[in-house]
């Protein structure tokens, strides 16, 4: 089978997060509250976890395609049933939570009307999942991350630069006083271990040729996301400390519930960038679409490729 660069399997790790948890998700929970410990769960949790999988997980490539496979291998069908299981319900429950993201990100996009929203994307997804596969969706990701990941980081600058330095003095005082504490050690656990045992993670580590390549491609994942994740948070604290910005034309604060809170990228992206880099905004946003897109259909290929190859192994008599 052909062999994929570390480059284009570490970007692709890495897009696994960005669209909706990460610019998305993050921009909205550090506007409607403070850098920390939101940053704790993503990106800083999130890239020990891919460090702690090029640990755990790397050593497996090139021998087996997902982690069921390598639970069953290591431990038997029953813990390894168990596991299949549970990462079915995990990438059923991750599809939806990028369903829900690509809805808002189109949002932004504003190009379909709001009450066609779900049908559109309900069909853009049957339709993209025929399209390609995994080795496709791992290509896609990289080359839309070379241009995602440097566009999010020259917005996270301008954001920064923009920020008053009240609103960072502020937020080291706040870090000051969540830190250390059990919520935050709770966030961050959860950062660390919530996606570790994930097949959308998986699949994409398995692909490498040997475990040093997988191991190379998790570890640059994690660099690469710890950097670029940190854009999102400068964006939010620009968003929290501009006067009006969190509430909508109706006087409703975004941040009372968590599809508004979703909003507040967009919004920020508008009143921050200068009229010229509209368009910008909405290719950045298209590119961010592909991406959750992109991670719905590695969901929905993952939940078949374990059905198809271990249904026989868990039901012997079944395909």
């Amino acid at each position: 089978s052909m062999v994929l660069p570390t480059r284009a399997i570490a970007l692709s790790l890495v897009a696994n997060w960005v669209a909706s948890e990460n610019i998305t998700g993050l921009t909205g929970a550090v506007a409607c509250k403070h850098v920390f410990p939101a940053i704790l769960l993503d990106p800083i949790g999130a890239a020990l976890c891919l460090a702690l999988l090029g640990i755990l997980l790397a050593p497996f490539a090139g021998r087996f395609t997902s982690f069921s496979e390598v639970v069953i291998d290591r431990y038997g069908v029953l813990v390894g049933g168990a596991a299949a299981f549970l990462s079915l319900v995990g990438s059923l429950l991750w599809a939806a939570a990028q369903y829900k993201a690509i809805i808002e990100l189109m949002q932004g996009v504003d190009v379909v009307p709001r009450n066609a929203l779900e049908p559109t994307v309900i069909v853009g997804l049957l339709t993209w999942s025929l399209l390609g596969g995994l080795v496709a969706d791992v290509w896609l990701d990289s080359l839309s991350m070379t241009l995602v990941a440097p566009s999010v980081c020259a917005v996270g600058l301008v954001a920064f630069a923009s920020t008053p330095a009240s609103a960072w003095s502020a937020e080291r005082e706040h870090a000051h006083a969540v830190l250390p504490s059990m919520p935050a050690a709770n966030t961050l656990a959860v950062g660390l271990l919530g996606n570790l045992f994930t097949e959308e993670l998986a699949g994409r580590i398995l692909l490498a040729g040997s475990p040093s390549q997988a191991r190379r491609a998790c570890f640059v994942a994690a660099l690469t996301f710890g950097v670029v994740g940190l854009a999102p948070a400068a964006l939010g604290t620009w968003a929290r400390s501009s006067a009006g910005l969190l509430v909508n034309d109706d006087g409703e604060s975004l941040c009372d519930d968590g599809s508004r809170q979703d909003r507040i990228v967009a919004v920020a992206l508008q009143r921050l960038l200068p009229a010229w880099m509209q368009g910008g905004q909405k290719a950045l946003f298209a590119l961010l679409i592909v991406e959750s897109l992109n991670t719905v259909d590695t969901s929905i290929l993952m939940c078949a490729q374990v059905m198809a190859s271990q249904a026989p192994r868990l039901a012997p008599g079944v395909g």
